[in-house]
């Protein structure tokens, strides 16, 4: 019995071995190892910082280096040995360009580009504007100092992208890159700081020239200043969709039209609405109540009291006031106070000028009343 479950369990366990090898042999056969780089695309901050990958090459060659995405440093300059990297410096005003000035007398070093908006200022002060910006073909490989006495470096630059550069009265135009040495700093002008960015910094010797270009005073920082100013939304629509743009225009030109245009004959027009004449009355004594004007309101209801008691009672209206009232309590059953107070006083509050307007109601009402009271004539 031992014999036999020997020889099994050899016998299985040769089968097994045998089926590993066949499958790994298999497996080995038609499988091979191979490594795959998927692209991802740039990093965020590559994305909002076109200058990262420069700035890395910076630090790697243990310079300072501070990146930041608006111009205030424009404003307020650092201490003199630093560089300033601007991609574009914008319209500044003339006491922003004065001070931009003096901080590059007194030891700073500014590298720009004219940029792509219209205003030059800040450069033409010093005989440096752009010659023309037109696309005109790819990037040309030249030979170039990226500082006068730097040795040549091998760059790409944009064919269409020059600078004209005045010395006294005369001008040099079609010059790549344009230096200004002013007072103990330098402005540096390259008309294609495009080179700098990550889509080219890796290209020919751009990092390297880049990095001699901006290279500060010893102990100086680098601030990259990578905020350019975006063209407006009319701009970006008419440059990536132009039809589409004038087809809108035309759309609400068209409209415009038509809110203009008549269809059909004119309509006559609608009667004017009935108006409630107590809506009107009651507007009326509101706001001479708010204006204190109680008097007027009550004027024309006592005037009319006492000319319909005046038919009942000759010669009430020349009678004097205390006969008056005499006759009109005797006629009409009201109280000589209540009379007075209706016909002579005025209401101090809500309260005593709807009692009088109660008793002005009921003294008309006897009136108007065919066979109402009328003053007893017997001896």
């Amino acid at each position: 019995m031992r014999t036999e479950q020997r020889l099994l369990a050899l016998t299985l366990g040769g089968t097994g071995l045998v089926l590993v090898a066949a499958l790994a042999s298999w497996f080995l056969t038609h499988f091979e190892r191979r490594v795959e780089q998927v692209p991802v695309g740039p990093s965020a901050a590559a994305q909002a910082n076109p200058l990262l990958a420069f700035e890395r090459f910076l630090i790697g060659l243990g310079i300072a280096v501070e990146s930041r995405p608006d111009h205030a440093l424009l404003v307020a300059p650092p201490p003199p040995g630093d560089t300033l990297v601007v991609r574009a410096p914008g319209p500044l005003s003339p006491r922003q360009r004065d001070r931009l000035r003096d901080w590059i007398a007194a030891g700073g070093r500014l590298v720009t580009t004219p940029g792509t908006g219209p205003h030059h200022a800040l450069l033409e002060a010093f005989g440096i504007h752009p010659e023309s910006w037109t696309e005109s073909g790819p990037p040309t490989p030249l030979r170039l100092r990226p500082t006068p006495a730097a040795p040549p470096l091998e760059v790409a630059l944009d064919p269409g992208r020059t600078l004209c550069v005045s010395h006294g009265d005369k001008q040099r135009c079609g010059q790549p890159l344009a230096h200004r040495e002013i007072g103990a700093g330098r402005l540096s002008v390259l008309a294609d700081l495009d080179i700098l960015t990550g889509q080219r910094i890796g290209e020919l010797d751009h990092a390297l020239f880049g990095a001699r270009l901006v290279a500060p005073a010893p102990g100086g920082t680098v601030w990259l200043l990578y905020a350019e100013t975006p063209p407006g939304l009319l701009a970006r629509l008419w440059a990536r969709a132009p039809l589409a743009l004038v087809a809108a225009t035309l759309t609400v030109a068209v409209w415009l039209w038509s809110l203009g245009a008549r269809l059909g004959p004119t309509l006559a027009p609608a009667p004017p609405p009935a108006r409630d004449r107590l809506v009107h009355l009651e507007a009326g004594a509101r706001f001479l109540w708010r204006h204190r004007r109680i008097r007027a309101l009550l004027a024309a209801s006592r005037a009319q009291v006492l000319r319909l008691w005046a038919r009942r009672l000759p010669g009430l209206a020349r009678a004097p006031r205390q006969q008056r009232l005499s006759r009109l309590a005797a006629a009409s059953g009201e109280s000589r106070a209540r009379l007075a107070q209706a016909l002579e006083e005025t209401p101090r509050n809500d309260r005593a000028l709807i009692t009088l307007t109660h008793t002005l109601a009921r003294l008309e009402q006897q009136a108007r009343a065919p066979g109402g009271n009328r003053e007893s004539t017997d001896p």
